[in-house]
């Protein structure tokens, strides 16, 4: 049986928060120094490649362009935040609010006693122990942050995001492309899915 669907997209060559700009600058943890909050938005942000309706920045941020937005709206997603981007028209910071699932970590590293978040959490799983039926049309997002800090891009830890069966159905009607779906399926011994992370 499928749950439901991981949703990845391609990356859009961009950074939301980049180490070069001088002029804007993420909140970070005084600690750590690590950034605490991935659903800030840069309001010099400018998006490289605008030939994709739903990707990701190098720093793992989702970004929507406009027929995106429109869809999910026609659809009545009403858990998602759409952040216009000044300096990029048509596109949109994409940010989930509530409607989480449940996920594991196959690694949990370095806590972080300030801000509270650890530098490491990768390997993320679907715990389908917690999950009985597929998911009603709409979007999720686990209920843990992942990501591995101190690569070459400044990453914050973000969420994985999940869509239903039949919202996966509604996206591939319309003609969305570069969307890839990784399914979470359940079997009778299965307790956990893991995803390429």
């Amino acid at each position: 049986m499928i749950i439901g669907y991981i949703l990845w997209g391609p990356d859009n060559g961009s950074e939301m928060f980049s180490d070069l700009d001088t002029l804007t600058e993420a909140k970070k943890c005084s600690d750590c120094g690590f950034r605490v909050d991935y659903r800030e938005t840069n309001n010099l942000f400018r998006i490289k490649r605008k030939v994709y309706d739903f990707s990701f920045t190098y720093d793992s941020i989702a970004i929507s362009s406009l027929k995106f937005k429109e869809f999910c709206n026609r659809n009545n997603y009403g858990n998602i935040r759409f952040m216009e981007l000044e300096r990029s028209s048509g596109f949109y910071q994409f940010i989930l609010q509530n409607s989480t699932i449940p996920f594991t970590a196959r690694e949990v590293a370095d806590l972080c006693g300030s801000c509270g978040q650890h530098e490491i959490v990768v390997g993320p799983h679907v715990d389908l122990g917690q999950l009985e039926t597929p998911l009603e049309d709409g979007f999720y997002q686990s209920n843990i942050l992942y990501g591995g800090r101190g690569r070459l891009h400044d990453r914050p830890l973000t969420p994985v995001i999940v869509v239903a069966p039949d919202t996966k159905e509604k996206i591939q009607k319309v003609g969305f492309k570069n969307m890839v779906f990784e399914a979470i399926v359940k079997k009778n011994d299965l307790t956990t899915t893991p995803i390429a992370h």
